[in-house]
């Protein structure tokens, strides 16, 4: 329960597992009981350690225990039980990442199915009150007490009319532990090994249990400071041990107090036990035995249920009243309510039905509710009867458990919803209270009246009928409302749904996203609508449909960051038009006190609702990265809540210690391409679209950036010819003010869109290199009077305004930095060179420091990098420095490669020279290949100078750690016939000698895998090896020979590496053939005729302006792309199942629907594949260039394929709408089924 091994248990979890035993460090007697006198008190007082488990264990008691408990005036636990509520908001986990795609399935509302209505039987009372209350059940009922001993005491002196009181402040104690980050909770190493000695492979529970079994406090003691570091100990038991003590002293003397506490908490020179004697307290162990008596006085505690005194309460929205105890929690559809005095809880549950949406016109039957009773009441049931009034029927269940506790529950079945009220607790509790309960339960009856319902945080306001259920709709919690009317008299059904969007990185079509919201709605009724509307004054959308033989009207609304969905069923066409015109936007209510927020950090000052946002005050959650660099760059996001749901967020950006001042300009323009989304699309960066099919994607893919980059190929033009540049955002307003006094900025816009109805307000808050940026979804004609938004706006302040030099010079900063006595300086600045502009001016500045300054051993990157940095320079001193510090014969291998990086970066024949001698002086050799391979790439990005290494460089092709980066090198040079093959002349026998070793091995490999096909043709066990790095070596030298493909030796090679008919060989082949102009008709129709091969000759045939040697129909070039991505094999079966043609952005899109059946020795029933490809038309013709392909579904023949094709396109048309969803919702045992696959 503890510990799982030596490590801590994480801290959120200690306060409610609490806190194990120890005792008094030299007392002979072991005593978890303990008695107070002396120093003035005039009756004693009682401390006795707990452990809060339910376990047998925790109850060895005595008959002192009960003696002194009962004859107490006061009981006191750590924290008051009753307060224990308070701690829910502290372990939240406040999820503030909104994530918006498919925000319109929210609004989905289907028929609740059975699975839905189980669930109405849950016990949800550890949800709300763990372990307060009692009754306990399940399999270890038997070997465990009713509640944990904590409670029990808690109990009886609520029962004996005790007075209650807590030692400690239950949120308080809570927050000192929770402010512990895990990692600072570890225990030494040191104490682990002890602590594993102790255990001895023993379970720590087990251990815990049985030293607090033999009431051995002080091993136990012992044990919990092995447990944890210096600093979790003193939060979870020191610190608090010294108010426990202090409230025990305060407490103690106003009458005799019997406290409980975690018996971890009592020994130890830091106990509390010692702690009451440093006071001059007398504190002795009580020891005692538990006979007969004691025993019978617990029985007679637990028996006894003193009167809980209900009160009158109802539902918020008044569907169900009735008596209950004076606490309740509420959180839409549960209401519970504790009795915390006998353990007991009455429980109302609610599950909205939602039948007006089922396509026949049937009401829940209550004997679908009937079969699951045996099954889903606990125990026996000794008692069921079933009632039936006009507004409801139902049930009303009488049940003991296995454990004998006596249960009381009543089903309630309206038009809208199934209601479960049940009643719960120990013993016979349940039936000495029940008929105060359940005599005196009252449904909403029907009224032929409407009423007008508010939403308390305002928002809206609506009128329905009076028989009604409202969820949500309170100030404490929630923050979307959904509301469901029925009308007796026409039978006709009303449902409003709210939901909170608070979305900045994209505004939406309003239009779209209401047609949208209607259309999925439908699609998972199976309906289609009809006479649809958009209202552009009021922004609204209506539309209408069947379900069934009845009527279905919706109706949309957007205001700012709220979307209201409004329907009827079933209802008239004059009730229609009341529900829907009574629909009023409304200002928000904003009633939470506001606190200003001091982020020292961060350096700014903001005011915010307290309430809403408790963690950020408290520090919770707050846990960052914190970076070993100190001079970073900060990038850091926070959301600022409201009691409404509206959200404001606040960007905090630092840049780099070592970056220029940037002017205000650069930061407006920065800001605006933000606010406007310019964000720059290059069309030609090395990826792919995210939809790309992963699973099959191969080498020999066009999908695959490895293929496509290569010289001949090309990366398909989808992108680049159907970019949208119409989405434009715009400045409704903007304005930037300075303020003198502080030196800072202001900038304030607000942006929308023509098409939208919704804007995004921005303030920032720019000084010193950072800047603070707010944002929020409003209103497009938003006019600043939303509270919440204006006062968060406004109180946007530095916290202290430091001043700092306008034109500092960050080179020399950097070297002061650097020269620093504290190592966190010193490390971040030699971290932080990539930082640095560096100019001439610095040039004496930098090279000095490179020679003077005392590097470490660990510090050479820090060289490297400044000799990099030196590169960057357009000075004819550069190079002459880098030479002599190159020859030095301290430098090292990796600052020798950034000398070579550095001169490369000089961009300069003359540079390209130098690097020549150097390496001639002294090659450098390095274990990481990586550093070579990169310093490869310094000379590829500069081909017209670099191509002054050859032929020199090429006398290191047979240093391993050179081998590929020189082929590779040389290929480039050769493919921009920037070099001529005459300069590698001399080396040509040592290429055409390696060409042939790996050709052997790669024809090695190739002979064990074509047995293994022949294996897989038998249905035989096969063992696929993977290709090995010879073969992209074979390919590398196959580019590099092919430049003598006119020479006999060379063309004798090249066939023997075709005939090993290999794909990846042969698109290569086909790639060299055609862009050198060396391959016959013949030789290119063969290449044409592979399937393997064909699509990718097909891509460079036409990027070589040879499209009339392409003699293919569409469908046959579609399917050859379809065979390239897939890397489909000759065993594997493709067919076309669909054509379609559709347009978008002015331009003809032919979509490919194929079902692909793979072979598969693994699974015998492998389920059909629907792959997807489309491609651009231009002139009424496919452009091969052009092309997407789609994710791979699995389908059955089951499927109703034109849905899918519809479906896909959908999604495909959508691309730019994230929150849209085309597909119906899968029930669950449809998801089981698919994830079986």
């Amino acid at each position: 329960m503890f510990i799982k091994t030596i490590k801590p248990i994480p801290l959120k979890k200690l306060l409610f597992i609490l806190l194990l035993t120890t005792s008094f460090v030299q007392a002979q007697n072991k005593s978890l009981f303990w008695e107070i006198s002396g120093n003035g008190l005039s009756k004693n007082s009682y401390l006795y350690g707990t452990m809060h488990v339910n376990d047998k264990v925790s109850f060895h008691l005595s008959d002192s225990f009960f003696k002194n408990l009962l004859g107490s005036d006061i009981v006191a636990n750590e924290s008051n039980p009753e307060t224990w509520t308070d701690l829910n908001s502290l372990m939240k986990n406040d999820n503030n990442y909104n994530l918006y795609t498919k925000f319109y399935t929210e609004f989905y509302l289907l028929p609740t199915t059975k699975e839905d209505i189980k669930t109405i039987f849950n016990n949800d009372n550890a949800r709300f009150f763990r372990s307060m209350l009692s009754g306990v059940e399940g399999e270890q009922a038997d070997f465990q007490e009713n509640t944990v001993l904590d409670m029990f005491i808690f109990q009886t002196g609520k029962k004996y009319k005790k007075r209650i009181v807590g030692l400690e402040n239950a949120k308080e104690s809570m927050l000192s532990i929770l402010q512990i980050a895990d990692e600072d909770a570890k225990p030494k190493e040191e104490n682990k090994v002890a602590l594993t000695k102790i255990l001895k492979n023993r379970n720590p529970t087990e251990v815990l249990k049985e030293y607090y079994r033999e009431k051995d406090i002080v091993m136990l003691d012992s044990i919990y400071k092995l447990m944890f570091s210096k600093k979790a100990h003193d939060a979870l038991i020191v610190n608090r041990n010294k108010i426990m003590t202090n409230s025990i002293d305060s407490i103690a003397k106003t009458g005799s107090l019997f406290s409980a506490v975690g018996a971890a908490h009592l020994a130890g020179n830091d106990g509390i036990i010692e702690l009451l004697r440093l006071k001059g307290y007398t504190v002795k162990p009580i020891i005692d035995i538990f006979t007969d008596n004691g025993k019978n006085q617990k029985k007679t505690i637990e028996a006894y249920f003193p009167n809980p005194n209900f009160v009158s309460s109802n539902t918020r929205d008044k569907m169900v009243q009735m008596p209950l105890y004076k606490t309740t929690i509420e959180e839409n559809e549960i209401l519970e309510s504790p009795d915390f005095t006998n353990g007991g809880a009455v429980t109302i549950k609610r599950i909205p039905l939602n039948y007006f949406l089922k396509s026949d016109d049937i009401r829940y039957n209550a004997k679908s509710l009937d079969s699951l009773f045996f099954e889903k009441i606990a125990g026996d049931i000794i008692e069921k009867k079933y009632f039936e009034q006009t507004n409801y029927s139902g049930y009303d269940i009488k049940n003991i458990t296995k454990t004998g506790n006596s249960q009381h529950s009543k089903f309630y079945i309206t038009p809208l919803e199934i209601i479960s009220v049940s009643m719960t607790g120990p013993a016979n509790y349940v039936r000495q209270y029940e008929n105060e309960v359940f005599d005196n339960i009252k449904i909403k009856p029907f009224k032929n009246e409407w009423e007008k319902i508010k939403a308390v945080k305002g928002g809206f306001e609506i009128e329905v009928p009076f028989f009604n259920s409202v969820f949500g709709n309170s100030v404490e919690k929630g923050t979307n409302v959904d509301i469901q009317g029925y009308d007796n008299q026409e039978k006709g059904y009303y449902f409003l749904k709210e939901k909170t969007l608070n979305d900045t990185h994209i505004l939406e079509n309003s239009e779209y996203e209401q047609k949208q919201i209607h259309y999925q709605f439908y699609l998972q009724h199976n309906q289609d609508s009809t006479n649809t509307h958009y209202n552009k004054i009021d922004n609204s959308f209506v539309s209408s449909a069947k379900i069934g033989e009845r009527n279905l009207k919706l109706k949309t609304l957007v205001a700012g960051n709220k979307y209201y969905l409004l329907g009827t069923v079933n209802a008239s066409e004059t009730n229609t038009n009341r529900f829907f015109n009574s629909f009023l936007i409304k200002p928000f209510d904003y009633k939470s006190k506001t606190k200003i927020l001091i982020d020292s950090t961060a350096n700014y000052t903001i005011e915010i609702p307290e309430k809403e946002n408790e963690n950020l005050f408290l520090k919770l959650n707050a846990k960052k990265y914190e970076a070993k660099n100190a001079f970073r760059e900060v990038n850091q996001f926070q959301v600022f809540n409201s009691e409404t749901g509206k959200k404001i967020n606040l960007q905090y950006y630092k840049y780099h210690k070592y970056e220029r001042n940037l002017p205000i300009d650069s930061i407006q323009n920065k800001l605006k391409k933000e606010f406007l989304k310019q964000f720059e699309s290059n069309y030609d960066e090395d990826y792919y679209d995210q939809d790309e099919d992963e699973a099959y994607a191969n080498t020999n893919s066009l999908l695959k950036t490895e293929l496509y980059e290569k010289k001949g190929f090309s990366k398909s033009l989808w992108d680049k010819i159907l970019s949208d540049k119409k989405d434009k955002y715009e400045f409704i307003s903007e304005n930037t003010t300075f303020n003198k006094e502080e030196n800072s900025y202001i900038i304030n816009a607000l942006v929308s869109k023509p098409d939208a109805v919704q804007a995004i307000k921005y303030k920032a808050l720019y000084k010193n290199n950072t800047y603070y940026l707010l944002s929020t979804l409003v209103e497009k004609n938003y006019k600043n009077d939303d509270s919440f938004i204006e006062k968060t706006f406004n109180s946007l302040a530095l916290a202290k305004n430091i001043k700092s030099e306008a034109n500092e010079d960050k080179v020399k900063l950097f070297i002061e930095d650097a020269k620093s006595e504290k190592d966190t300086i010193r490390y971040s600045a030699l971290k932080s060179i990539n930082n640095l502009d560096i100019t001439k001016d610095d040039f004496e500045n930098i090279t000095n420091f490179i020679n003077t300054f005392n590097f470490k051993e660990n510090e050479a990157d820090a060289i490297a990098a400044l000799v990099e940095k030196l590169g960057e320079i357009n000075d004819n001193r550069v190079i002459p420095f880098l030479e002599n510090y190159y020859k030095k014969e301290s430098t090292k291998t990796d600052v020798q490669i950034s000398i070579l990086k550095s001169i490369a970066l000089q961009k300069s024949k003359a540079g390209y020279k130098k690097i020549n001698e150097l390496l001639e002086y002294d090659l450098p050799v390095s274990d990481n290949q990586y550093e070579i391979t990169s310093l490869f790439y310094f000379f590829q990005s500069d081909p017209e100078n670099s191509k002054e290494l050859f032929p020199e460089i090429f006398q290191y092709y047979s240093i391993k750690e050179y081998n590929k980066p020189i082929i590779d090198f040389c290929n480039l040079l050769l493919e921009k016939k920037l070099i001529s093959v005459n300069k590698i002349k001399a080396f040509k026998k040592i290429i055409l000698t390696n060409t042939k070793l790996e050709y052997k091995r790669v024809a090695s490999w190739n002979q064990k895998n074509k047995v293994n096909d022949d294996a897989l043709e038998s249905e035989e066990l096969i063992d696929y090896t993977e290709p090995t790095e010879s073969l992209a070596d074979l390919i590398n030298y196959t580019n590099l020979i092919y430049n003598y493909a006119d020479d006999n030796a060379v063309k004798e090679v090249i066939k023997k590496i075709k005939k090993l008919d290999i794909p990846e060989l042969n698109i290569e082949l086909a790639r060299l053939g055609i862009i050198h102009n060396k391959l016959s008709n013949s030789e290119i129709e063969a290449f044409l005729k592979n399937p393997k091969t064909q699509f990718a000759t097909i891509n460079l045939l036409l990027n070589q302006n040879k499209k009339d040697q392409i003699n293919f129909t569409e469908e046959e070039i579609s399917k050859s792309a379809v065979v390239n991505f897939q890397n489909l094999s000759k065993n594997d079966s493709i067919s076309l199942l669909e054509n379609k043609i559709i347009e978008k952005n002015n331009h003809e899109i032919s979509f490919y629907f194929y079902e692909i059946k793979r072979k598969s020795n693994e699974i015998e029933l492998q389920k059909k594949q629907l792959y997807t490809i489309a491609f651009i038309n231009e002139n009424k013709k496919i452009n091969p260039l052009a092309f997407k392909a789609f994710n791979m579904i699995f389908i059955n023949d089951e499927d109703e394929l034109e849905k899918k094709y519809e479906m896909i396109i959908n999604e495909f048309l959508n691309v730019n709408h994230p929150r849209a969803s085309f597909e119906k919702e899968k029930t669950t045992n449809e998801i089981i089924l698919d994830e079986g696959y």
